[in-house]
């Protein structure tokens, strides 16, 4: 099963969650009976499984959207500006710091962004990865965030009617 960082509401801090009170798996996300509405944020993507603020987190984290259709869900990235005035999904202002590279967002174009390798913590990400978004090693690079909101828009196109849309919370940097 998938899992995710989350932040969620604080009526559901705790319930049902992973030891830290932050992952969340497919078999323990609360029930939609609740008082209060929860959002689920999937913080910079599914980076447990993929490279953080990748476009293999984004697929990932819009598949586990659609796993979960009576849920909101949120994909939370971060955005920044490169040189040649594109906006790219990346935390850190130092591609180094989540890249095999050396520079700065801003100094750097879009294709030499795209082009960069990045790291993944938590070991190699098992590829290729079916669902109604397939992830390919393709996908393991810092996306546009154009990109971004066409697997959005792909995720929510694929929803069930009547279902919550999937969402994003941009931190523009």
């Amino acid at each position: 099963a998938a899992s995710c960082q989350a932040f969620v509401t604080p009526a559901f801090a705790g319930a049902g969650f992973g030891d830290d009170g932050f992952h969340i798996h497919k078999s323990s996300l609360p029930m939609s009976n609740a008082s209060e509405p929860t959002t689920i944020l999937m913080h910079r993507g599914v980076h447990t499984d993929f490279p953080e603020n990748s476009l293999a987190a984004v697929k990932a984290a819009a598949n586990l959207a659609l796993a979960h259709p009576d849920l909101e869900m949120m994909i939370e990235l971060d955005v920044r500006t490169t040189a040649d005035g594109k906006l790219v999904v990346m935390h850190d202002a130092d591609v180094s710091q989540t890249a095999h590279g050396i520079g700065f967002v801003q100094d750097l174009t879009l294709a030499q962004m795209q082009a960069l390798a990045l790291r993944k913590e938590n070991g190699d990400a098992r590829l290729p990865v079916d669902g109604p978004l397939a992830i390919s090693v393709a996908d393991m690079r810092v996306p546009s965030l154009e990109e971004v909101f066409a697997v959005v828009d792909a995720a929510n196109q694929r929803r069930v009617a009547g279902s919550i849309p999937v969402g994003l919370a941009l931190e523009i940097k």
